[in-house]
């Protein structure tokens, strides 16, 4: 037996009691586990192995009773526990309705570009001047780490390595040379990276190594057929070719950011006539992805995300107000997509299923079933529904 109780717009619990001959049985199962696993028979135990066992199938099938259609992954509490019934609510969002208006007049429109010579040049600069500052960079690190070696400086603890009696934990970018406290290089969540090729400091300037605190002096080389081959770029041997290397690496990034920007002045006239009322669980659901991607980010700087919030002077709740906004367009897009997808019946086949699971096994160097155990066919159908969906909007009025 299942009931919804809304407690706001798309929002509420589903309140369902599972008894009789399905509960009973379900705890004679749970106790047939628990025997096989050596595991203690008490009360305790044979309801949580029961309820972990059924748990889906009790959320589905009060769906498919009360015909409603989750947006949101459900919180469990479990209300009351008898020898005859189980009670568990199910808080989460309902999918909201959406209104499309007249979408058939979309355009996407992918600017012209051009590369000039001047921006060649430029971006040639730029290059040689990162090259130079990564070179100068790197002998600076291994001069330094010789010196503190050689003045008997270094000493080794279980926790890292300390350095003139500070201890700092050894990162996976080299030896900490200073005890100065490293600031996360990740941005904030979801924002958008500088769309600049390239970008570059001033030639022969000295620069401050934020990681290791050596200042380095860089001096660029000359632009020289033998410069050229040092850099060991396949098929590029000669200041001509080097050219035309840059050139066409400038003109590849210009198209990609005019695809971009066409890509979201589509999607920006899509939401301008869409109609729908998002349940603010499913922009918390958004933004808790959005947390956990930058959790992942920092993590592989040896950074929690509690030490970031730190660094940048803010509570998790300042975050999340923060990270609001972007979330919310996320879920509105993604709504105004499905149904496109619903009303031009773009959804995949089977068939297109497997052969992104082929060309994916190719592209990962994976199995197939390997990859079928991380990435679910239900994910795979929903990624390929949003690129068809995508694809047929900006084949409007081409």
């Amino acid at each position: 037996m299942a009931k919804w109780i809304e407690k706001e717009k798309n929002e509420g619990e589903m309140i369902v009691t599972f008894g009789g001959s399905k509960w009973a049985n379900a705890k004679v199962a749970a106790m047939n586990v628990l025997k096989r696993a050596g595991k203690e028979l008490s009360d305790d135990n044979i309801t949580e192995a029961a309820l972990n066992a059924n748990l889906d199938d009790i959320f589905a099938d009060s769906l498919k009773e009360l015909n409603l259609t989750p947006a949101t992954l459900p919180e469990i509490d479990i209300r009351a526990v008898t020898a005859d019934s189980v009670t568990v609510c199910f808080t989460f969002a309902l999918s909201p309705e959406v209104t499309m208006g007249d979408y058939s007049k979309l355009k996407y429109i992918v600017e012209d570009y051009t590369v000039s010579d001047e921006e060649t040049e430029e971006g040639i600069s730029v290059f040689m001047q990162r090259r130079a500052e990564e070179e100068a960079e790197t002998k600076a690190r291994e001069q330094a780490a010789k010196e503190q070696k050689a003045a008997g400086r270094t000493k080794t603890s279980n926790s890292g390595i300390i350095l003139g009696g500070k201890e700092e934990s050894p990162a996976g970018s080299g030896i900490v040379l200073t005890g100065d406290t490293r600031k996360p290089a990740a941005g904030k969540a979801g924002a958008s990276g500088n769309n600049a090729a390239w970008e570059s400091a001033p030639a022969d300037s000295g620069m401050q190594d934020e990681k290791t605190d050596v200042k380095t002096t860089v001096k660029v080389p000359a632009l020289t057929d033998d410069y050229v081959k040092s850099l060991k770029i396949q098929g590029v041997t000669t200041v001509d070719a080097f050219r035309t290397y840059i050139k066409n690496f400038l003109s590849k990034s210009k198209k990609l950011f005019n695809e971009q920007a066409a890509e979201e002045k589509l999607m920006a006239d899509l939401l301008a006539v869409t109609q729908v009322e998002i349940p603010n669980r499913m922009v918390l659901s958004e933004i808790s992805t959005m947390l956990q991607t930058l959790a992942s980010s920092l993590a592989q700087q040896n950074i929690t995300l509690k030490d970031y919030l730190e660094q940048n002077g803010e509570s998790e709740e300042e975050l999340v107000k923060e990270l609001w906004p972007d979330a919310e367009k996320k879920v509105r897009t993604s709504l105004a997509l499905e149904a496109v997808a619903k009303a031009e019946n773009l959804y995949p086949s089977n068939s297109e299923v497997e052969g992104e699971y082929k060309a994916m096994a190719l592209r990962y160097n994976m199995e197939i079933q390997e990859l079928k155990q991380v990435m679910p066919a239900n994910q795979v159908s929903y990624t390929l529904m949003l690129k068809k969906t995508m694809d047929y909007l900006k084949s409007l009025n081409q």
